[in-house]
């Protein structure tokens, strides 16, 4: 065989496509016996093929007339193969005695199975790649009249259809049989519910987390689930998603069979049938009771040893601030050691006092006292507080922006600010700019309220993308080194986040690395 027909042989992309077929060991397909018997009765032909090429053999997907041991083997190596050379060329091969024909008179197929006359059709998978062919067979030399190639023409057409189909058919099978397995695998709580509301479908963590076998689900509908308190919010995140559209953030309360109340957190999404009309949701939700429940345990003993680390930490700094005029003889070591036991009870008290805020601010012990205050005013008293700081690194700090007139605790407010201006400072080279702003903001999520959105942006290092979230989690650093060579304990994002959503805005960053970030926060315009 030439070099070029052996190189499509065992072309990849072919070889793939033929065994995504699923019928090189398969066993005999009836909807392709009917074609070849179809072809011999049409053609009056003794034989009749359709033979998958693969780069050792030709395999019998079905077949009529070929004689022993060939039948029962259903195939033969290529050297009795004749399909192989139309899958070499993509092209019919019609031959009226091939005892006389060049390519194939010393093949072996026309002693051993008596093929003398032979007509193939390419057969084609989906992708456009060449299988096999579907071919009639005679034993005595014939001229193939041109009605008789149009009928096998038709005949390949109908076999490469059916080829494709089972292909497309296993390939969906293995696909829904992967996802299965994965979504019974996975620790979320993943269903589905048809038009009516009922479960269609729940993966193996919602049966074993819930209590409830499959059979009883199917009897129920997920807000049955739902604590009571949760089922207002539920109702409407389902008349949501009825209406088309996503929820994306779903916080409620599962109630088990055991009455085991799950703090859970999802997404919901429509189901769509063809016309597009919503005939059902996916929710997939993720367990959080146990995540809750070490939140809250870390957050007692933060509490706790805030509140007393704060009276002894307050004391041994009164004591070394009351010292300082006392000392002024010390000098070289003992000056060295009592300057670093000022610093350091200062670094603790402050450290002290933010987490004593931070459980202040999430527990919402600490009441907002709103005004209408000009973003203007807020942005313009932020730099005034930061501008000696920002000297000192020589930095040039830019306020823009700001005419509308925000409901907000200005001091609050400014804390925020003064965060990330400070923060922005610390990661920001010497001659850079640091610009303070403030503009109306239009949310990307439908939320219908006027907001002021303010943003610091900064020419520093950049945050990389897998910490864009992690930034504003209690004691998170970019760099494991920044605690100790810029400062700080990683409270300060964190508290800015509390206080942003306290005003009922949201902040993020964004950040391109070795370009700037910029922080980005929203706040209620005032009346609105």
């Amino acid at each position: 065989m030439p070099h070029a027909a052996s190189d499509t042989l065992h072309q990849p992309s072919r070889l793939a496509a033929l065994r995504a077929t699923g019928l090189l060991d398969a066993p005999p397909q009836e909807a392709l016996d009917r074609l070849t018997r179809l072809a011999t009765r049409l053609m009056k032909v003794p034989i009749a093929l359709v033979s998958l090429v693969d780069e050792n053999r030709q395999r019998f997907a079905s077949e009529v007339g070929v004689g022993e041991p060939w039948k029962s083997a259903r195939g033969t190596p290529l050297t009795h193969s004749f399909c192989q050379h139309v899958v070499a060329t993509r092209h019919s091969l019609v031959i009226d005695d091939a005892r006389l024909h060049d390519l194939v008179s010393d093949n072996l197929a026309i002693p051993d199975l008596g093929v003398i006359a032979y007509a193939g059709m390419p057969l084609m998978s989906d992708s456009g790649e060449v299988l096999g062919s579907f071919c009639a067979i005679d034993t005595v030399p014939r001229t193939w009249t041109p009605e008789q190639l149009e009928i096998l023409e038709d005949l390949a057409h109908a076999a490469s259809a059916e080829v494709q189909l089972r292909a497309a058919s296993r390939l969906l099978s293995t696909r829904q049989a992967f996802l299965a397995d994965l979504l019974d695998h996975t620790s979320e709580l993943v269903c589905a519910t048809d038009e009516s509301g009922h479960f269609a479908y729940a993966n193996g963590a919602m049966v074993e987390i819930t209590g409830y076998t499959c059979e009883e689900l199917a009897r129920m509908r997920p807000i049955d689930l739902i604590a009571e308190e949760c089922i207002p919010e539920f109702v409407d995140a389902g008349r949501r998603v009825r209406g088309g559209a996503m929820v994306g953030a779903l916080d409620t309360i599962v109630i088990t069979k055991r009455g085991v109340r799950l703090y859970c957190r999802g997404r919901a999404t429509p189901v769509l049938s063809d016309t597009g009309t919503v005939v059902g949701a996916r929710l997939i939700f993720r367990d959080l009771t146990k995540e809750r429940e070490a939140r809250r345990l870390k957050d007692e003993l933060i509490a706790l040893v805030s509140h007393e680390l704060r009276t002894p930490v307050g004391a041994i700094r009164g004591a070394l601030k009351f010292l300082t005029p006392h000392l002024t003889h010390l000098d070289g070591r003992p000056r060295k050691l009592f300057d670093m036991a000022t610093r350091n009870a200062d670094r603790l008290l402050s450290l002290v006092n933010d987490l004593l805020d931070i459980e202040r601010l999430e527990s919402g012990a600490t009441a907002l006292v709103r005004e209408a205050v000009p973003a203007r005013l807020l942005l313009e008293q932020s730099r005034d507080a930061m501008q000696a700081l920002a000297e000192d690194a020589q930095i040039t700090l830019v306020v823009q922006g700001g005419d509308a007139r925000v409901h907000a605790d200005a001091a609050r407010v400014q804390q925020v600010l003064l965060n990330l201006v400070g923060n922005a400072i610390k990661f920001s080279p010497a001659s850079s700019t640091i610009t303070l702003s403030a503009d109306p903001w239009t949310a990307p999520d439908g939320d219908e309220r006027a907001l002021e959105c303010f943003s610091v942006a900064d020419e520093g290092r950049g945050i990389p993308p897998e910490m864009l979230e992690r930034v504003f989690e209690r004691f998170e650093q970019v760099a494991a080194s920044d605690a100790s060579e810029k400062g700080g304990a990683g409270l300060g994002l964190a508290i800015s986040k509390a206080i942003v959503e306290q005003h009922g805005g949201r902040i993020w960053v964004e950040s391109v690395v070795g370009a700037g970030s910029r922080f980005l926060f929203t706040i209620p315009i005032s009346g609105a």
